[in-house]
């Protein structure tokens, strides 16, 4: 699997870059910490004053997505399965005017330090540039419904480190889709919103994606973390996450990852292959039960630590709704690729993990929650295999502190990020003692972000 270590663990231009949109500060250890407080108004007026010395012209119009953190609940989603992540305040911001080249969008990234443009009349021809795709294939969803932006000149500010797990992608794509309604004056729900840009991912960039990123990213609620029936396409339940005692942490490991380089697409494959064999619809489908049946002899995922007990005792998760009783068939007889089997476990215990999290999360039993996402990863290394080792060591490390309930890594995988629930008073601590031991370790030094709930996608403004 090739991966792409990015020198210091950023994934967005260092502070020598001049076209950088995040403000940094110095930990007294010595060790890069990222300043979560970057606002949307500041990612605006920087792009709005790229875009006037660029083109010359005064921005008209601005809209901003943010990125996500999956709490729990990986590659569930393209099953049918369960989710459970939160907006978070870091954000995609893209400002614009009118172009000054006809059948034309011209797009400058100041995070990536990148130019690239697409014809309006052949949105059909992939861009070379792959960060190109995602815009240019939400463009071509709304104009399949005669909703045809004219030509425009556009920068991307963004606090959304790239390649990091943390749906930047889905963030440019919502981004987008608000920008065009403001520009063309229309307005689509947000189901066709999400369905366009879901479609813009999965046809532009070649990424065979479920519907969390772009859902959460459009719908997300401030303050909430929100469980996803990814079955039915619907949010379940909103769950209020703003209590002050704890604090999420997200630590890029310094590796970035690529969904469309082909192994998220074969994971999703090697889904399809087992609910094929088991004759179901999806894994959603697939009991615990059949499960156990299915994999006596395999060995199970690391053992997460046992955590102090909880004053209040988590209930016991609701049991998986399949949409249709699923007997054991008789082809169970036969015995199964092993590599399969390990994939249907994760995708079943996982769902299993998201309905507690969900119970534990309304009860604040955060010993029980980070217990869970112990367990999430330990499943994401030894059984979906997608993590990594510089994954594997942030999550050790996290382990190791008193202070930290649980962490996982969050996305897709292959690189990317962890996401620590950590107890808010020893966020500084906690970080710092991490980020030490991953640079000894690993010889790269971590950023942190602390993230919190935040809203959804929408139109920032439309300029006089």
């Amino acid at each position: 699997m090739p991966r792409r270590r990015i020198d210091g663990g950023a994934t967005q231009p260092s502070s020598r870059n001049a076209n950088v949109v995040i403000a940094f500060v110095e930990c007294h250890s010595g060790y890069i910490m990222i300043e979560p407080s970057l606002s949307i108004e500041s990612l605006q007026a920087r792009a709005a004053s790229e875009l006037n010395e660029w083109t010359g012209s005064a921005a008209r119009w601005s809209a901003a997505a943010p990125g996500r953190v999956n709490v729990i609940g990986e590659h569930t989603d393209y099953n049918g399965g369960w989710v459970l992540p939160m907006a978070i305040d870091r954000y995609t911001v893209l400002v614009a005017a009118p172009g000054l080249q006809a059948d034309c969008i011209r797009v400058r990234s100041l995070s990536l330090g990148e130019q690239s443009a697409v014809s309006l009349s052949r949105l059909s021809d992939l861009n070379d540039d792959k960060w190109m795709r995602y815009l240019q294939g939400v463009l071509a969803e709304y104009a399949h419904r005669a909703v045809v932006c004219p030509p425009l000149d556009i920068v991307v500010a963004s606090s959304v480190p790239v390649g990091g797990g943390l749906s930047s992608s889905a963030a440019l794509e919502l981004a987008m889709a608000h920008l065009i309604e403001a520009v063309t004056e229309t307005t689509w729900s947000p189901s066709e919103r999400i369905r366009a840009a879901v479609s813009a991912e999965r046809d532009g960039a070649g990424v065979p994606c479920g519907i969390m990123d772009q859902t959460i990213v459009e719908q997300g609620e401030q303050g909430c973390v929100l469980l996803l029936d990814c079955a039915q396409d619907l949010i379940s339940s909103i769950i209020p996450c703003d209590d002050p005692q704890i604090a999420w942490l997200v630590i890029h490991s310094g590796v970035s990852h690529d969904l469309a380089d082909g192994a998220y697409a074969q994971r999703r494959a090697e889904c399809e292959m087992i609910c094929e064999a088991l004759q179901v619809g999806s894994l959603r489908d697939v009991t615990p039960e059949m499960i156990t049946t299915l994999t006596p002899g395999l060995p199970a995922p690391s053992p997460a630590p046992s955590p102090a007990p909880s004053p209040a005792a988590s209930p016991a998760a609701p049991p998986i709704q399949s949409s249709t009783p699923s007997p054991i068939p008789s082809s169970l007889q036969e015995p199964f690729d092993e590599v399969l089997l390990r994939r249907a476990r994760h995708v079943v215990t996982e769902n299993q993990r998201v309905l507690a999290a969900m119970e534990a999360l309304k009860t604040a039993n955060w010993s029980t929650l980070g217990e869970l996402l112990f367990e999430s990863h330990h499943s994401l290394r030894d059984d979906y295999q997608v993590s990594c080792e510089e994954l594997d060591v942030l999550v050790e490390l996290a382990q190791a502190q008193d202070d930290v309930f649980g962490a996982r890594m969050t996305g897709g995988g292959f690189g990317g990020c962890v996401v620590a629930l950590v107890n808010r008073e020893a966020l500084s601590s906690v970080a710092t003692s991490i980020c030490q031991g991953y640079a000894q370790q690993v010889g790269l030094s971590p950023q942190c972000y602390r993230v919190k709930p935040a809203s959804g996608a929408d139109v920032c403004m439309v300029f006089a």
